[in-house]
């Protein structure tokens, strides 16, 4: 325009009309959709289809009605309708919290994540200090014993680690016959 000695008045005017599109394209482009994860979007558009497919039932006689089926299942893919979506499970979510224990120094956890806390007494008793030496001869992991007493416990149905089945206070009497299968006590 410069070269073609346009008047400084189109020169500016140009300016800002090729600054307002760059900028529309940067604002369209770059919008919450694009800025989340994409396996969380994935897993949600697919929660929302699986749940349209559950309801949708069959026996749409006429074109209108099956176009409109068809629409509504699109419209699932839009999206604008997925980042809405999206805003609406944040806008849901209910966080959960733990009690805080001051005594013990210990604050309140609060996360929209689902919290578990378990709390174990340990103990020392004979099973668990030959346990012990069997799984940590020397204080040094022996992984095939490791994978031996992992067996036992599965074949036993304990759900618990190994770390927790030795000194857990709630595996006591499975302890002793845990030492004894492996003769480790008498």
């Amino acid at each position: 325009m410069a070269a073609a000695q346009s008047a400084a008045r189109s020169v500016a005017a140009a300016a800002i009309v090729f600054g307002l599109s760059a900028s529309t394209i940067d604002n369209l482009s770059s919008n919450l959709l694009f800025d989340l994860d994409p396996s969380s979007v994935r897993t949600l558009v697919k929660a929302l289809q699986g749940k349209f497919r559950q309801a949708l039932g069959t026996g749409y006689t006429t074109r209108s009605a099956s176009m409109t089926a068809i629409r509504r299942y699109a419209e699932i893919c839009v999206p604008a309708n997925i980042e809405a979506e999206v805003n609406l499970a944040v806008k849901k979510a209910q966080p959960n919290s733990s009690k805080a224990d001051p005594p013990a120094g210990k604050p309140p956890t609060v996360s929209n994540a689902e919290l578990v806390s378990r709390s174990a007494n340990f103990e020392n008793d004979a099973a668990s200090s030959s346990l012990d030496a069997f799984v940590f001869p020397n204080g040094v992991l022996n992984a095939n014993n490791q994978r031996r007493l992992e067996n036992y416990l599965k074949s036993r149905e304990v759900k618990a680690s190994t770390v927790m089945f030795i000194n857990g206070s709630g595996f006591a009497e499975e302890r002793v016959r845990a030492a004894k299968f492996f003769g480790l006590m008498e």
